[in-house]
């Protein structure tokens, strides 16, 4: 191998000087120039409107030793792959090379790495004026510093030797003999040195590479690093040049991947190989990570509101944003200025307010009392109270049982946490950790959404919490009385404890039934009457009705003595409603007598009981108007949410001889106000204020049998909708139709913005798209069959009808929806939206096969149609079928938590009770997972149920109720003699270690009660639970487990660190604090790098961790690392320059030099860091080095 090496030097010193200029390249880009070294333009595609995505990044190749700015990335067939093939897979990118003097053979530089880097810094920050972020690649050498991260977002390593190689420690030994001998043997001629500098800083373990490695650790910490490794020697050699274990940097999140490549071969492409592919695409999804309106991406805030979301934690934004608050609260009347004063010195209210821990007030009122209308007040005045110095977050959601997504207590919660979240983004990653363990089935779990309430509510950025829940009694009985025990739970808790922490004021208003139904001597709550005898409710009502008389007044020009006469008549009954007083005050409003007899009658004949009240306006419709207010009464019960006024005008107007949308305009309400108000009177505005059970008293309700087809008319849309497409740049944009393929601008891509067109042109269409199917499932059994099969036919998508209804709603559903769904038999989307009479005239009708049964099966149990299930399985459906996301009937209708369906399916002789699902997730695992007790329960009476089978991550269940915090399932689990509490997944991790690393205190003091708990036992790497706990900063948990008896405080792991490394390493002062307050050892001891405590703590720029270490005493500020550096010596090259200071008021050291001779002073004149540079002066001893 000496005389190839050898023979190979003497050829290229005797060849003539390669030319590192790149031909002449026909596209205009990659000219030649006479400069070798730079960053060099390569190419910029200017990308065609038919782009579907634009990547605006600048991607910069940087080639390694003995490398060249071009030629290292051009291939022998002459492709030179980031030019050639690279712009056409990332349109937009703008693609850029830099070159340096990395030859082996030399004849005048005698740069080093550091110097290299510095050039590259600079040309990027030269970039970086034209362009906002870059993304960076490089063969065998790459360095990042200061402010160039804010724009880096990426970086990919092609066969870089992190820790060097082998090869280079044996050529520098080469080199060295034929150093010498060139030089004896070029009398006369200058001599092209081998640069021995080189090779040693890229040998094994070289200390150049030591450290840049430890650096590297922090840079790249908050970057996307793919690094690629060869797997084939590069002849002659017959040994990689760069073997695995240097070509990965060992950085959590680092994306590995083989290239069947040599070292040579690993960054040349002969064209579009499945080498370049994977290059390209890991390339591609750096890129992604930039923000889609292509702003500056600068470093996120975690402690910011405007906090940066990645991919997933937008998911989890989208499927908590069900409601929007501020959306309800304008449709709300405001009330009158200078009302709903009085309760704020109300002494309940003010003993509320002041309290420090976690308390609850209940306001009662019966119907039309306004309490609506002082939870909207009392949000505003908490708003105004808020002050800079102590945070506190304002919460409200208004119940409503006439809407679906506003009477559920999970609803409730959604809501909260998603308003947290809107304030404070960085309790996102709350949401994330149980997204990411349960997927979108998260919402459905009450136990698990109330466990990320906690979590967000006890964060101290967060301040005070003041929650308003207005009509409570409006969401239905189940979920409610969980939410009400929750908060039971919560405030008995807070009572107890005595660690402070941020006071929940719950402000629950409803009718006096509920609260009385929830008395209990657990935490008994102060209570307030809003129309029980309180001065200021009556004063407030006497407030409104001057201002209502006061209007009509001046409308009708009343003389004063009217006026007058209206006011004391009314004041005489303040002790009524809002509501009652505004019913009356509208008869008095529309009434055509205007005599003062006329008005008393009016309001002696109406009865103070709202329910006989709207009984008297019934009663007082004229006979010819009788069925029109029947069938508009209908509408208010039956509709799904709040109609708006033309939804009612085009409902109101359907009827069965309407055959297109045309006929259905024509016969419409010029006024429909005016229409509601002369049938109805003051009926219509309040009604969404009454219960459904009392409207069910005034009318009897039966749904015309054209009502769901016709009603919504779709059925007989497709006869006017001719074929086409739509385009935004062609012919008038409103000029168009509802053709059954207009919502798509190409196969498989919805298209939002015309769904919205259409509702603007199709005022009913949105509501008749996403309803239809829930009205016809409550009725199709009473249905006629020319109906049942109009709906049959809205069912089959052969039918232009149905691929525009169900095209909308995947578009516009907040309901996930396979979209393939639209392949199937119609007997899928039947069993998708629960029509069960539907669905077995199908079944009668014709044969389906196993696969469409199968699928119906898996949506139907996914959704919880029990009634569907049970017909499913009895016509031959597989409860044991993967589906296409791998679930099972079973392991779906657990992980939804619909208990029928997976009672249903456990009856079935042929359910497999321990098939696995995504994940390897058996249906208990998931249960136990979400929290799904009843469930859990009903698994765990099977005999053949397997209580502790891991899945593919070796979890058991027990692991994800533990990490759920589902503690009736903890206890459930802990009791089964089969289940191992202390069994440890693949990662070698326990429930304790998960429950430690996530903060979880309170489950940890369960489980510390458990018989044979083990709170010691370290993971694959050999890390302790408290380990964990102190590195992730939680310090409640890391304050209970030193105290723990059992817990051993002094565990190392396999790098031999200890809770006080970690705890040093990421900034936690209080977790240290903790740690050295419990005598935990440790406090200088050195890693398997080298590294002690200290040396974290200055790469993470924590000074104040950096405090603590020293004020033990037991710290060695000039310990030396391996490479002779000291703690000040990296503070300063990190340049961080609190921590310099820090290190010099405890007396390190200026001039301390390194194995290599560099000084803290010399490092700094290097980086040129004047600030830095002066303190370090000013403190050295010698001062001699100050520059004149």
């Amino acid at each position: 191998m000496f005389k190839r090496l050898k023979g190979k030097i003497s050829r290229r010193q005797a060849g003539s000087k390669e030319s590192d200029t790149p031909p002449i390249h026909d596209t205009g880009t990659t000219e030649p120039r006479p400069e070798k070294f730079g960053l060099f333009f390569v190419a910029g595609n200017q990308p065609d409107s038919s782009s579907s995505k634009l990547y605006s990044v600048d991607i910069i190749a940087i080639h390694g030793l003995n490398g060249d700015a071009f030629n290292t990335w051009r291939h022998s067939n002459g492709t030179f792959w980031l030019r050639d093939l690279l712009p056409s897979f990332l349109p937009g990118c703008r693609i850029y090379t830099y070159g340096y003097p990395s030859k082996i053979f030399s004849e005048t530089s005698f740069a080093r790495m550091q110097e290299y880097s510095r050039g590259l810094l600079s040309s990027i920050r030269d970039l970086h004026e034209d362009s906002s972020t870059a993304l960076v690649f490089a063969h065998e050498d790459d360095n990042f510093y200061g402010e160039v991260l804010k724009s880096v977002i990426g970086v990919a390593f092609l066969g870089t030797p992190h820790r060097g190689s082998e090869s280079a420690k044996l050529g520098s030994t080469l080199a060295t003999i034929i150093n010498i001998c060139t030089k004896t043997s070029t009398a006369g001629m200058r001599p092209r040195a081998v640069r021995n500098d080189l090779l040693d800083d890229l040998s094994s373990n070289s200390n150049t590479l030591q450290d840049l490695l430890l650096s590297a650790r922090n840079r790249l910490r908050n970057l996307t690093v793919v690094s690629f490794y060869e797997t084939e020697a590069t002849p002659p050699l017959s040994s990689l040049v760069v073997g695995r274990e240097s070509s990965i940097l060992g950085i959590p999140n680092e994306d590995v991947t083989p290239l069947y490549e040599n070292h040579k071969t690993i960054c040349r492409f002969a064209g579009e190989t499945s080498s370049y592919m994977s290059v390209a695409r890991a390339l591609r999804r750096i890129a992604c990570k930039l923000p889609d309106d292509g702003q500056e991406l600068k470093r996120a805030n975690t402690r910011s509101s405007d906090r940066s979301l990645n991919d997933v934690e937008m998911t989890c934004m989208k499927l908590f944003n069900i409601f929007d608050v501020a959306e309800y609260k304008g449709l709300l009347p405001k009330p009158i200025p200078g009302s709903c004063q009085w309760i704020r010195d109300h002494p309940f209210f003010v003993t509320w307010l002041e309290k420090t821990e976690s308390a609850l007030l209940w306001l009662t009122g019966h119907p039309g009392c306004g309490k609506t209308m002082l939870s909207f007040t009392l949000e505003q005045y908490f708003e105004e109270i808020r002050t800079t110095s102590t945070p506190q977050t304002v919460l409200i959601y208004f119940c409503d049982d006439k809407v679906s997504r506003q009477k559920d207590a999970k609803a409730i919660i959604i809501s909260l946490i998603f308003q947290m979240i809107q304030r404070h983004r960085s309790m996102i990653r709350h949401v994330r950790r149980i997204f990411e363990l349960q997927g979108p089935s998260m919402i459905e779990s009450f136990s698990s959404l109330w466990s990320i309430f906690l979590k967000i509510a006890k964060d101290p950025k967060l301040g005070s919490l003041y929650i308003i829940l207005d009509a409570l009694d409006e969401c239905e009985n189940v979920t409610r009385r969980q939410l009400l025990e929750s908060i039971s739970e919560m405030l008995v808790d807070s009572a107890h404890s005595t660690r402070s922490g941020n006071g929940v004021k719950f402000l629950v208003t409803s009718r006096p039934f509920l609260r009385q139904s929830y008395i209990t001597d657990k935490a008994p709550q102060p209570h307030i009457s809003i129309d029980e005898g309180q001065a200021g409710y009556v004063a407030d009502l006497r407030s409104f009705i001057q201002r209502r008389v006061d209007q009509i007044s001046l409308k009708h020009d009343y003389p004063s003595d009217v006026r007058d006469f209206l006011l004391q008549t009314m004041y005489s009954k303040a002790d009524h409603t809002f509501l009652w007083v505004h019913v009356v005050l509208a008869s008095v409003e529309t009434s055509l007598l205007t005599a003062m007899k006329d008005f008393r009658d009016i309001v002696t004949r109406i009865p103070p009981d709202l329910k006989d009240t709207y009984m008297r306006y019934m009663s007082d419709i004229p006979s010819d108007h009788l069925e029109d207010a029947s069938h508009l009464l209908k509408l208010l019960l039956a509709s799904s949410r709040p109609l708006h006024l033309d939804e009612i005008n085009t409902a109101f107007t359907t009827h069965s001889s309407h055959s297109t949308t045309e006929d259905v305009v024509r016969d419409s309400q010029t006024a429909i106000a005016h229409t509601l108000q002369g049938i109805l009177g003051p009926l219509p505005m309040p009604a969404c204020n009454i219960c459904s059970s009392m409207i069910s008293t005034m009318i009897s309700f039966r749904p015309r049998t054209h009502l769901p087809i016709q009603f919504f008319g779709i059925s007989d849309l497709n006869d006017e909708l001719p074929l086409g497409h739509f385009a935004d740049d062609s012919g008038d944009e409103n000029d168009y139709t509802l053709n059954a393929d207009v919502l798509f601008r190409e196969p498989d891509a919805l298209n939002s913005d015309v769904c919205r067109r259409f509702v603007l042109k199709y005022g009913f269409y949105s509501y008749a798209s996403l309803h239809w199917a829930e009205h016809f499932a409550i009725c199709e059994e009473s249905a006629s069959d020319a109906l049942r099969k109009s709906a049959m036919s809205l069912l089959s998508v052969k039918n232009e009808s149905c691929r525009n209804w169900f095209h909308f709603y995947c578009t516009e559903s907040d309901t996930s929806m396979d979209t393939n769904s639209l392949d199937q038999e119609p007997i899928v989307l039947a069993a998708r939206f629960n029509l069960h009479r539907t669905l077995k005239d199908m079944l009668n009708s014709y044969e389906s096969s196993q696969a469409i049964l199968n699928q119906s099966l898996l949506w139907t149990s996914r959704l919880g149609h029990g009634r569907i299930v049970a017909e499913l399985l009895t016509a031959g459906s597989d409860p044991n079928m993967r589906g296409s996301d791998r679930q099972t009937a079973l392991t779906a209708a657990a992980e939804h938590g619909h208990l029928s369906c997976v009672v249903t399916i456990l009856a079935d002789k042929r359910t497999d009770i321990n098939t696995t699902g995504r994940m390897g997730r058996s249906g208990l695992s998931f249960a136990c997972g979400n929290g799904h007790d009843r469930i859990v329960t009903e698994f765990l009476r099977q005999d053949s149920c397997k209580v502790d089978a891991a899945d593919d991550s070796g979890a058991t269940p027990f692991f994800w109720a533990v990490g759920g915090g589902h503690y009736s399932i903890i206890s459930a689990l802990a009791k089964q003699a089969s289940v191992d509490v202390n069994h440890q997944d693949k990662k070698g991790r326990t429930v304790v270690s998960w429950a430690a690393g996530d903060g979880m205190c309170e489950v940890l003091q369960r489980l510390s009660k458990l018989p044979g708990i083990d709170f010691n036992k370290n993971d694959n790497n050999g890390k302790s639970p408290v380990s964990w706990a102190a590195g992730n900063g939680h310090d409640s948990v890391v304050d209970f487990l030193v105290q723990h008896k059992k817990v051993d405080k002094a565990s190392v792991d396999k790098d031999l660190r200890n809770a006080i490394s970690w705890a040093s390493e990421f900034g936690h002062l209080n977790a240290l604090r903790i740690l050295l307050k419990n005598g935990c050892p440790g406090v200088d001891t050195e890693d398997i790098d080298g590294w002690t405590p200290l040396a974290w703590a200055i790469q993470n720029n924590a000074p104040g961790v950096i405090q603590a270490l020293l004020s033990t005493g037991s710290v060695h500020l000039e310990r030396q690392d391996r490479g002779g550096r000291t703690a000040l010596s990296w503070a300063v090259e990190y340049g961080h320059a609190s921590v310099v200071k820090v290190l010099l008021q405890e007396g390190a050291d200026p001039e301390a030099k390194s194995n290599r001779g560099t000084t803290p002073i010399s490092i700094a004149r290097e980086f040129g860091r004047d600030d830095i540079l002066k303190e370090l002066l000013e403190n050295s001893p010698d001062e001699t080095g100050i520059e004149t």
